[in-house]
């Protein structure tokens, strides 16, 4: 496998939000795409990430598809290296334990060997999910509405009722809502039921740093108690989307 891509940031940002969630991933790389389907570490929350191979500057993978297994500690210390317009060159030769990193700049090149590891986790498949519900909104408000929540307390509730999209906050010092009208959270609906769903603000937060990925971020829900679905696009570079459970109302 060798794969160019023209700047480094964009694996910055998305191994420093990933890092958040679990410390070790398996990369899946095929002839289409460079891939990660994982769940966090409290098997809360899965991670679906593809980067089209079309993306990639130069993309050279003759196996139908390979898997390799690294610390996001040790690759985001790598990467934190190069500036934002260096270059990146990913190359692990077949039946390798090492992935060769290179970042370039016109006037330096560092170059590394990062050693690969085992990763106990199975890839998993999402399925089909019949969302009822879907938020679109910019992605920097989510991020900042995100972050107000979190100053405020650590149970979060999202309600759609006709056009309006709700975020309900409950904390120590009291409740707070932070409601937006179809001009700031244009909503799509295939059902007539309300939605009213309670989830952990800590990973919705996690979610909100891909704002520097996309400017806007499409966010799926149904009234029955299945994973939330946070999509940020990335155009013809690819896409990261996170599935979140519910929290129980059984434990408020």
């Amino acid at each position: 496998m060798n794969a160019t891509y023209e700047n480094v940031e964009l694996f910055k940002n998305i191994v420093s939000v990933i890092k958040q969630l679990t410390d070790d991933v398996e990369f899946y790389i095929s002839p289409e795409s460079f891939a990660i389907q994982s769940m966090d570490m409290a098997h809360i929350c899965m991670i679906d990430l593809c980067l089209y191979s079309s993306a990639f500057e130069n993309y050279d993978v003759e196996e139908e598809e390979i898997t390799i297994g690294l610390s996001l500690l040790n690759l985001e210390r790598i990467l934190n290296m190069g500036k934002k317009t260096d270059s990146l060159v990913l190359n692990c030769p077949q039946e390798s334990d090492l992935l060769k990193i290179s970042i370039s700049s016109p006037k330096k090149t560092i170059d590394f060997n990062l050693n690969l590891i085992d990763v106990d986790q199975e890839r998993i498949d999402p399925g089909e999910i019949p969302y009822s519900h879907v938020i679109n909104m910019d992605s920097k408000e989510f991020e900042t509405t995100i972050k107000d929540i979190l100053s405020v307390g650590d149970d979060c509730r999202i309600k759609v009722t006709d056009d309006k999209v709700t975020f309900e906050v409950t904390g120590d010092s009291g409740t707070g809502t932070f409601t937006f009208d179809e001009d700031e959270a244009q909503v799509v609906t295939e059902s007539e039921n309300d939605i009213n769903s309670r989830f952990n603000p800590k990973y919705l937060g996690y979610f909100g740093k891909c704002s520097k990925l996309s400017k806007t971020v499409e966010i799926k829900l149904i009234a029955e108690k299945l994973p939330l679905c946070c999509t940020y696009d990335m155009g013809d570079i690819g896409y990261i989307r996170f599935y979140l459970a519910p929290m129980d109302d059984d434990d408020e």
